[in-house]
């Protein structure tokens, strides 16, 4: 499973679009993610995000792109499963 938040905007607006765009990758399957290990782990990036964007002043434009992918051999045993995610926060001009 891949998911993917990319938000462009006032730190303000972007926290209420980030919150409204993560409820929707945790929400319960089969309207969210399928993995609980994976909705954990997005659970966590959704709150080190609003935790990096409370250092910035919230009149500030920013540019949030956060994005993973969940893959998992052999579904039925769960094993050779990995996680991979990239996340990027910055000032926009």
């Amino acid at each position: 499973m891949s998911w993917s938040v990319d938000v462009v905007g006032v730190v303000s607006d972007v926290k209420v679009e980030l919150t409204k765009e993560f409820v929707y990758l945790l929400a319960a399957p089969p309207g969210g993610l399928a993995d609980d290990g994976e909705r954990e782990t997005v659970k966590l990036i959704s709150e080190m995000l609003q935790q990096a964007l409370n250092t910035f002043d919230d009149g500030r434009r920013v540019q949030v792109v956060a994005l993973g992918h969940y893959s998992c051999g052999n579904p039925q045993t769960k094993t050779g499963t990995y996680q991979s995610f990239s996340i990027i926060v910055n000032p926009y001009v």
